[in-house]
This record gives C-alpha cells, sequence and structure tokens, in this order.
C-alpha cells in the first residue's frame, strides 16, 4: 500500500532536490561540463552569460518543484496527478531531452548512464506509485 506518507511518494521532491543540487555544483563551478564529457565548443557555450542565467533560472524552478511535489498533507488523487506529471517529465527526459543533450556535444552516451538509471528508475516509482496509491485510512498524512 502507498500513501502520501510512503518513502516512495517523496522520490519527485526528492529528484528535483537532487537536480537543483547538481545545478548549485555546476553554477558554482564545482563539476564542469567536462565532467560529463562535453566537448570544447559546447563547454564554451555553456560558460556564457546566457546559459548561466538559464542554469540560475533551472536552479530556482527545482527548488519550488521540490517544495511542490513534497506529499504530506495532500490527498491521494492530487498525489496521483502529481506523479502522472512527473512521470510524463521523466519520460520525455528520457526519450527526448537526454538524446538530444548527447547529440549536441553536451556529454557523452557513458556519462549520461547514471542520469537515464535515475530518471528511469524515478518514472517506473512514479507509476507504480499511481497504481498503488490509496488515501491514508488512519488520518496520519501529515510528519
Amino acid at each position: 500500500m502507498v500513501t502520501a506518507s510512503s518513502p516512495l511518494c517523496k522520490v519527485p521532491a526528492g529528484l528535483c532536490a537532487f537536480y537543483a543540487f547538481n545545478q548549485m555544483m555546476m553554477l558554482t563551478g564545482v563539476t564542469d561540463m567536462k565532467s560529463f564529457g562535453g566537448s570544447e565548443e559546447m563547454i564554451k557555450m555553456m560558460e556564457s552569460p546566457l546559459m548561466t542565467f538559464m542554469s540560475k533560472g533551472w536552479l530556482i524552478v527545482y527548488i519550488v518543484l521540490a517544495v511542490c511535489f513534497w506529499p504530506i498533507g495532500k490527498p491521494a488523487a492530487t498525489i496521483k496527478r502529481e506523479f502522472a506529471v512527473f512521470a510524463a517529465w521523466m519520460l520525455a527526459t528520457l526519450v527526448w531531452l537526454m538524446p538530444s543533450m548527447i547529440k549536441l556535444g553536451m556529454g557523452t552516451a557513458g556519462n549520461m548512464i547514471p542520469y537515464l538509471v535515475i530518471n528511469g528508475g524515478a518514472a517506473l516509482c512514479s507509476i507504480f506509485a499511481i497504481v498503488k496509491m490509496e488515501d491514508d485510512k488512519d488520518g496520519l498524512m501529515g510528519e
């Protein structure tokens, strides 16, 4: 049985927090595009002021999504809808975004494997949670 207080329901918020942390590490220079296997041309473009601005925007988006996806205090129907949107986002990332990033030279297939596994696993967790989600019978949805 999956309820709002189940650890599985924290997957979308956790993944968004992970990506926010990843963006923070890239913006502060702790990690760089070379670690992803990016081409020199792509690294130069990613370090431009426009791309830095976009990275800051993504950081804000991921933080807001992490807060919005937090499941505690929400009814099962709301969480199912959020999981459906999150699963669609993860599948779009797997089918369209990741291959595009590889094709553009932002990373190599070998360096993107962890992200493919993480996004694929998150999509599967989301689909499983949609199927198995039930309302809390004891009313202990809050922490």
